[in-house]
């Protein structure tokens, strides 16, 4: 045994056993005994952290209890949604603090379909509250404002790591294990090993037979990790823009090319302002078209809403007839547009400018979502440009929102 071989007694009375059972019912476990004496078995077990019950399933209530304890912990710092932190950097905190506690040790345990959706619906609910943003909102966007990965893809990440950190040292017990394994378990094998070679074959990364022969240095590590992670992100990246393109009420939100990783221009360009991140909570709410006009009332049918506008009562009150076309707004609308109007001309030209304003189509796709308008060639130049107009396109919209408001509150 290795406690002779290292020189320390195992205590039998401070010892527990846990016995793992595969079958639907549960297996008949005679008692153990260690020096003479009953060692205790128990339904469930931590060890190195990483608490394991009979079936080595995830407990899912006790994670997101854990995660809600450190989220709670975090609200002092202001990490509470409006009024607190950007967004940009709550979801930082989310991914430093919470989420490594959420999924401490999950990669190595058996995670059933309804486990991972009650992980992935506690995500989107809690990045939904830090951005202020309806519940109903579309969870590609949700995920994709604050630039950040289902859960799924984040315990498929550790999955690989961990095997490829197995595949390195070919002289260790897990490597051993891993070819042991591979050979002669089948598919449908609870086997960790067999999980690792599913995720691999998911992404379309060589089979590990392939990896365990070819890994065997830092160099070769740090290689397949990072494309590994590249492979991933690509993956979700491609899955969100499907999801994106079949969401009617998305169709004027732009997923950015690394919506994985990268936060999207709503948030980035209002970062370092509370009163920018107020306005950009109501930006946000336009791009994903769930801010409350009379549309979308009568769309979820709320008190039997009818779609005109009250403060006009000309035509359905929807975005484009919201930021373009009221006439109750015209005042506040106006000057916003002019200098819309002369920033662009004074970047890229009248002719240029005219491409984008004078279409109500193009002029509403700019001021919803600027973010994959192409104003000039040079990347930094275009940049510089989109985080102007997405500027006063913030103000804009929050202008428009404060008067409507009012004017409703006038009206009640």
């Amino acid at each position: 045994m290795t406690a002779n071989k290292e020189r320390f007694t195992i205590n039998p009375t401070k010892s527990e056993v846990l016995t793992f059972t595969t079958g639907a019912k549960k297996k008949q476990t005679n008692d153990i005994f260690y020096g003479g004496l009953i060692i205790k078995q128990v339904p469930v077990l931590k060890h190195l952290g990483i608490e394991r019950n009979q079936t080595n399933t995830v407990d899912v209530k006790s994670r997101i209890d854990t995660a809600r304890k450190t989220l709670y912990a975090l609200f002092g710092s202001g990490m509470h949604g409006k009024n607190g932190l950007s967004p940009t950097i709550t979801v930082q905190l989310w991914t430093t603090f919470v989420l490594p506690r959420l999924l401490q040790g999950i990669e190595l345990l058996t995670i059933r379909k309804q486990d991972l959706e009650q992980l992935e619906l506690y995500q989107r609910k809690i990045l939904k509250m830090l951005q202020t943003i309806p519940e109903r909102t579309a969870s590609a966007a949700a995920l994709a404002l604050v630039g950040a990965k289902p859960i799924e893809a984040h315990i498929d990440t550790k999955i690989i790591t961990t095997f490829l950190n197995i595949a390195k040292d070919p002289t260790s017990a897990e490597h051993h294990l891993a070819i042991r394994q591979l050979k002669i378990k089948k598919e449908d094998s609870n086997s960790w090993f067999i999980t690792a070679k599913k995720t691999l074959q998911k992404y379309n990364l060589p089979n590990p037979e392939y990896l365990l022969n070819n890994i065997r240095n830092d160099k070769d590590l740090k290689l397949w990790k990072n494309k590994s992670k590249n492979v991933i992100n690509f993956f979700w990246q491609s899955k969100r823009e499907i999801e994106n393109q079949n969401k009617t009420s998305l169709n004027l939100f732009k997923l950015q090319p690394n919506s994985c990783k990268m936060p999207h221009l709503i948030w980035c360009s209002s970062r370092d302002s509370p009163n920018a991140t107020r306005k950009a909570i109501i930006k946000a709410q336009i791009a994903t078209n769930t801010y409350m006009l009379q549309s979308i009332k009568n769309k979820h049918n709320q008190q039997n809403a009818h779609m005109h506008c009250r403060l006009c009562g000309n035509g359905d009150e929807d975005r484009k007839h919201f930021i373009l076309h009221c006439p109750s707004l015209t005042n506040i609308r106006n000057p916003y547009i002019k200098n819309l109007t002369e920033l662009l001309s004074s970047q890229i030209g009248s002719e240029n400018t005219n491409r984008f304003t004078l279409n109500d189509e193009t002029l509403l796709q700019l001021l919803v979502d600027c973010s994959e308008n192409e104003f000039s060639s040079r990347k930094n130049k275009n940049l510089q440009i989109q985080r102007a107009v997405e500027g006063l396109a913030r103000n804009l919209i929050y202008a428009l929102h404060c008067e409507r408001s009012k004017k409703i509150r006038a009206l009640n």
